[in-house]
């Protein structure tokens, strides 16, 4: 696939409103992932990089089959598992949202998502090893290349990332018997 960019980049995201996703992302996970919040900071760190694994294979896969629907899907999957990472880091969830040149392509940007998880999964890998690293620094720097890659994908997939995040958040809480408590499901 060569889906290039032919034109800007989607609405601005003002600082307050990515602080606002993580607030809401922080609120789902309390509410709708206890068991995930309940894990060992290690466990979690295992968690996020599983789920980093599963999308670049389902990017590759959206990117083989032209398929530009999987891959926004994929790509806003990831941004709530972003948001949750930093989130137990501590640490702010943004993307530039600049305008990308027209040579950027899908495939390529693919592929950076690809190599970013397998350092993700080498930094965890690591942790187990208590390697001679600075485990919160690596990750730290990897969610932060990560967010310019997922800048990078939301540009090429036009996807508006409060929009389809809080409406992804919602299609998952209505499974839920606690949905009628939904931060979003409120007047």
């Amino acid at each position: 696939m060569r889906a290039l960019i032919n034109e800007a980049a989607v609405t601005e995201i003002t600082h307050g409103e990515f602080l606002d996703l993580q607030k809401s992302q922080l609120l789902h996970d309390q509410l709708y992932h206890p068991d995930i919040l309940a894990l060992r900071v290690h466990e979690r760190t295992v968690h996020y990089t599983l789920h980093y694994a599963k999308y670049a294979a389902r990017l590759l896969e959206a990117a083989n089959e032209d398929d530009l629907e999987l891959g926004r899907a994929t790509l806003i999957d990831a941004i709530i598992i972003t948001l949750a990472f930093c989130n137990m880091l501590n640490m702010r969830f943004e993307v530039s949202r600049k305008t990308y040149p027209v040579n950027v392509d899908f495939l390529k940007s693919v592929y950076k998502f690809v190599a970013l998880s397998g350092k993700f999964a080498k930094t965890t890998e690591s942790i187990d090893h208590l390697e001679n690293m600075n485990f919160r620094a690596e990750l730290e720097a990897h969610l932060s290349s990560l967010c310019k890659i997922i800048d990078e994908l939301c540009c090429i997939l036009k996807v508006d990332v409060v929009r389809d995040v809080r409406t992804r958040l919602d299609q998952v809480e209505k499974k839920s018997i606690f949905y009628s408590n939904s931060i979003r499901n409120k007047p």
